[in-house]
């Protein structure tokens, strides 16, 4: 379970932390962060309960960056 959350999503958070400070220091604010994840969240099968939930997060997280 841990581990993947970690890759994951842990992921995903640690690039874009680091990412985010010098693209808001850019003058060009046409920057973006392409964030993959993948359409297990919507069509989810059974016995994936922790990648799926990792992948939603993950999503979710994604939305929140480009508000």
């Amino acid at each position: 379970l841990k581990d993947i959350l970690t890759v994951n999503f842990s992921g995903t958070y640690e690039v874009n932390a680091a990412l985010l400070p010098l693209l808001r220091k850019r003058k060009n604010h046409r920057s973006a962060i392409l964030n993959l994840s993948s359409c297990t969240g919507v069509f989810h099968s059974q016995g994936n309960g922790t990648y799926t939930a990792s992948k939603v997060m993950q999503d979710i997280y994604s939305r929140t960056l480009s508000i």
